[in-house]
Parts: structure tokens; C-alpha cells; sequence
């Protein structure tokens, strides 16, 4: 029975380093599947924050992508090329652009003049076949 125990206790320490894939939370939070973001309005907690911020802030963080985590097995899946997929809806969050969209540059005066006169670029074969030496030789040089 000892050997029984033993291994019953070792199996229990090995679940124990593994935290569990349900989260309680006071208030719900916001998920946005399209842009694969969650927020969280719930209060922090300021003691935890104070005496071991980084523990705590990690935690919540895998709480909270736990959560997305579960919400995104919930979406209807399918396979493609050996490889499960999902299809997230429409994002619902717009998100800002870092810099403004850039302007169209204005045509060079050559470009203008080549417009106006209906000059296009023509690309010259700088290769012609070769019946003798049956291979693609260049035109000059």
C-alpha cells in the first residue's frame, strides 16, 4: 500500500505544477475573437501588486489568455491539409494605424511628359534562339 500511496502523491505533485484551464473571474470579461483580444475591467488587486507585481501580473495574464484560449476551442472548427483550423469572426475592434496613411508621391516631370505624349516603357529580349547551337544565346556582346 505504501508503493500505492507514493505514486498517488507523486501523480498529484506533477497536477499541481499545472493550473487549471477554468477561470473564475468577479465580472465577465470582453472578448474580441476577430482581433484575438480580451479585457479584463476587473479590479487589481493593489496588495499583490505592491508586494509581487511580476508574479501577479503573469498570473493574470494567463488567466485572462486562458480564457481566450477557451473561447476560441468554443468556435466551430475544421480541417485543412492535415492541419485544424478555425475561422474567427469579424474583428469588432479598430484598431489605429502607428503612422498616417502615406500620400501618393507626384509624378517625376519624365513621367508627366512621358504620360502626356503616350510613351510607355517597352523591355527590349536581350535573348534570341540560336537554330545552330540549339540554345538561347544573347544579341550581342
Amino acid at each position: 500500500m505504501d508503493i500505492v500511496n507514493k505514486i498517488l502523491e507523486q501523480e498529484q505533485k506533477k497536477a499541481e505544477k499545472y493550473k487549471p484551464i477554468t477561470v473564475e473571474k468577479h465580472l465577465d470579461v470582453d472578448y474580441d475573437l476577430g482581433t484575438l483580444m480580451v479585457f479584463d475591467s476587473n479590479d487589481l488587486d493593489k496588495k499583490s501588486i505592491r508586494s509581487h507585481k511580476d508574479d501577479y501580473l503573469q498570473s493574470l495574464t494567463r488567466d485572462n489568455t486562458q480564457l481566450l484560449i477557451n473561447k476560441i476551442w468554443e468556435l466551430p472548427t475544421e480541417r485543412i491539409d492535415e492541419a485544424i483550423v478555425v475561422r474567427l469572426p469579424k474583428p469588432l475592434t479598430v484598431l489605429p494605424r502607428a503612422k498616417p496613411v502615406p500620400k501618393p508621391k507626384p509624378l517625376t516631370k519624365w513621367q508627366e511628359f512621358a504620360k502626356q505624349k503616350g510613351i510607355t516603357k517597352k523591355k527590349k529580349d536581350k535573348l534570341q534562339w540560336d537554330e545552330q547551337l540549339q540554345k538561347w544565346v544573347p544579341l550581342y556582346g
